[in-house]
């Protein structure tokens, strides 16, 4: 009987103690979250303390910036209205100068005449007194015109000490470039002034039908410096122009070879014909295809009887059609 007691409080002991370590455990946790809890609180009460800090001192900021415009606004006005009280003042000295100076001239000149002079006397003080009477006007004020003389530039964009190494590099490029095509235009030591500008549209239409474009673009553009008024040259160049792609400068050939196609006469038909196509086709390309058809009709009333504009004019309208 003794052991089996024994037993059974062992067995109770140990549910006990098992109790007891839960209980403990229990409340080990309670306590973490309580303590996980206030600190939690105590960051969140921090940061909200140093948001509140933070956004005080941009109120500070911001009232100090308002102050010192507002007093930089007093302090230009002031100054504005001491500078207009200052010139009011000189124009009120100036007018009493002159109105004491009258006064002093009409006294002193009353005080001279005599009533036994005569007539002619009389009448040359009455005139001088009419003078004097006679309002003063202030001279206006002169106006000038400044001149801003900006400093010549090849880029669109400002210059900068950071990028104008690299500038005058691509610079010096492109003018190495242009004096290799000159050279591969004119071989040799001739002069500018010496240049026959047939002979360079003729090496100009020899580069363009060998698919030089560029060169033969240097070319034409070369007589065309030696003869500004050679249409074949622009023409030529117009269709240079077409074939690397610059149509806008193809326009502005061909219409120079319009230009100067005057008067109208059957010597320049080829050209002016040859000119309203290479606009068409550079209206093409440019996607302005109703212009474009414009021109082809144009260079069709010049010369009817080419099936190729006829053909091209139908294709277009097709084209202009289904748009």
């Amino acid at each position: 009987m003794l052991n089996i007691y024994r037993l059974i409080n062992t067995s109770e002991d140990r549910k006990r103690l098992l109790q007891i370590k839960q209980n403990a455990v229990l409340e080990h946790q309670e306590r973490e979250m309580k303590r996980a809890k206030a600190t939690k609180d105590m960051n969140v009460r921090g940061e909200k303390y140093g948001l509140e800090q933070v956004m005080e001192l941009e109120n500070v900021s911001r009232e100090k910036i308002r102050l010192e415009k507002e007093h930089a606004s007093k302090q230009a006005i002031s100054e504005f209205v001491n500078a207009f009280n200052q010139s009011s003042q000189k124009e009120n000295e100036l007018q009493n100068e002159i109105t004491e100076a009258r006064r002093f001239a009409k006294q002193y000149i009353t005080e001279t005449i005599n009533e036994e002079n005569n007539m002619e006397l009389n009448k040359n003080i009455q005139q001088c007194l009419a003078f004097v009477e006679k309002p003063i006007n202030l001279p206006v004020r002169t106006s000038s015109t400044i001149e801003v003389k900006f400093t010549p530039r090849v880029f669109p964009t400002p210059e900068r000490e950071s990028t104008k190494q690299a500038e005058d590099e691509w610079l010096n490029k492109q003018a190495e470039y242009r004096r290799k095509l000159l050279d591969r235009v004119v071989p040799g030591d001739l002069s500018r002034n010496e240049l026959d500008p047939i002979w360079l549209r003729k090496k100009g239409d020899s580069l363009f039908q060998a698919g030089d474009y560029e060169a033969a673009v240097i070319a034409y553009t070369e007589a065309i410096t030696q003869n500004p008024k050679l249409h074949s040259a622009y023409s030529n160049r117009a269709a240079c122009h077409l074939q690397l792609r610059n149509y806008f400068k193809a326009l502005e050939d061909s219409s120079m070879v319009l230009d100067l196609c005057v008067p109208p006469v059957a010597q320049n038909l080829k050209s002016r014909v040859r000119a309203h196509i290479r606009r068409g086709a550079a209206f093409c390309n440019l996607q302005l295809y109703k212009e474009g058809l414009i021109e082809y009709r144009a260079a069709q009333k010049l010369q009817p009887d080419d099936d190729t504009i006829r053909k091209d004019i139908e294709n277009l309208e097709k084209f202009v059609n289904q748009e």
